[in-house]
């Protein structure tokens, strides 16, 4: 059978061999279910019915253990349509069909995660597959990222979003409730209760009892599109990634915040939305066979609030600043050390990657970082408001 198959790993064959196994299983299972009850028909019952795609993603994912380098790539192989056909069909039209799916994913994934799945569909269709002009699993790593629709993207992580939304409005709600109650007769700005609240679940998971609920609550890449973990899309706005980024989180927002006039539900709103659209950029670029990432944290609505300051203040031509008593900290300023920080942490974690063996993609890692498309979404409508107050006073030149 053609492939490496003395290399160190056996992986793509196991797993091929205990997919054909398992479909051997639901066949038998299904047979001698029709005989016992006497309702034998022509038509065979179907043996991929109970192998849906998050079923076969998540035993795969059993079978890996704690290897994590294929379970994204498996995942989005149980999801495609083709590999669906493949399973239903026998002899020269699942041949056909297994040699098409192989050079999709020929375009898609690196030689060394090429090399595991064809190794998985010739153990599973018991075949050869053409290796012709496919790089050597040993080559230098090259990023081929197929881009699929944006419709197809984004409909497994639908019910995460609809939850996250449909949650923002109950926590504006709840602020609108809380500062009725409490702080507006505190004198409290909503942005200083927002970093009140943040730090107190910050130190709430400093507790060994809770320490391990930080990466559990944070929005995993692999888990993205999974329904059974679509609260984590609810809960990873609150959750900051890591301490030291949490106290950078913090420092940024009670200097924006702080003497914002701003409504606590108005701030809140406005967090959780831009953190979510923030989690949806970095979840639609990350490619299928990228190294699983977590995101969460405020590095989103932060990067969006330096973002929208920092293009007003290019666009007016004037210095836009916030006071803290006896400073004021102009918008740029924050920009170089929230920016220049966030890039310090990536570069240390890209060369401890490369120490381990691990190539890593330096714009790969900027475009799955929230508090990138935060900046990017801030600038942008920073450039959108500045677009309507000139219409606007174009259109008041025009009347005078």
């Amino acid at each position: 059978m053609a492939g490496n198959t003395d290399g160190p790993e056996q992986t793509g064959r196991q797993l091929g061999a205990q997919l054909r196994q398992w479909l051997a299983t639901d066949h038998a299972t299904d047979h001698a279910t029709n005989h016992a009850t006497d309702r034998i028909t022509d038509r065979i019952t179907d043996p991929v019915s109970d192998l849906n795609p998050q079923w076969l993603a998540n035993r795969w994912s059993d079978a890996l253990g704690s290897d994590e380098s294929l379970k994204a790539p498996l995942r989005d192989l149980a999801a495609r349509p083709l590999f669906r056909q493949c399973l239903r069909q026998q002899g020269l039209a699942r041949r056909t069909s297994l040699e098409q799916l192989g050079r999709e994913l020929a375009a898609t994934y690196s030689p060394g995660v090429l090399a595991q799945l064809l190794d998985l569909l010739e153990e599973f269709g018991q075949i050869n597959l053409p290796r012709d002009g496919l790089p050597p699993a040993n080559a230098p790593r090259r990023r081929q990222v197929r881009w699929l629709p944006l419709g197809r993207r984004l409909r497994p992580l639908a019910g995460g979003i609809a939850l996250a939304a449909a949650a923002a409005l109950v926590w504006m709600w709840s602020g609108a409730e809380l500062d009725r109650l409490l702080f507006e007769d505190w004198g409290w700005s909503g942005g200083a209760v927002l970093v009140l609240v943040l730090a107190l679940i910050e130190a709430l998971l400093l507790a060994p009892p809770l320490r391990h609920w930080r990466r559990d609550a944070l929005l995993a890449s692999d888990l993205a599109g999974d329904s059974r973990h679509a609260w984590r899309w609810l809960s990873a706005a609150w959750v900051q990634p890591r301490r030291g980024e949490a106290v950078l989180n913090l420092i940024m927002l009670a200097v924006i915040l702080g003497n914002s006039a701003l409504q606590l539900p108005d701030v809140i709103l406005r967090y959780a939305l831009t953190s979510l659209a923030t989690l949806i950029a970095v979840a639609l670029v990350q490619p299928a066979a990228a190294p699983p990432r977590c995101w969460g944290g405020a590095s989103g609505a932060v990067g969006a609030l330096i973002g929208l300051a920092g293009s007003l203040s290019l666009l007016q031509r004037r210095d836009l600043g916030y006071t803290v008593n006896p400073l004021t900290i102009p918008a740029w300023v924050l920009l170089l050390i929230y920016a220049g920080l966030q890039l310090s942490w990536q570069s240390r974690e890209r060369h401890q990657a490369a120490a381990s063996g691990v190539s890593a993609d330096r714009w790969g890692e900027l475009l799955a970082s929230p508090w990138c498309w935060g900046l990017l979404f801030g600038a942008g409508w920073g450039l959108v408001s500045w677009l309507l107050q000139l219409l606007h006073s174009l259109q008041s030149a025009a009347q005078a």
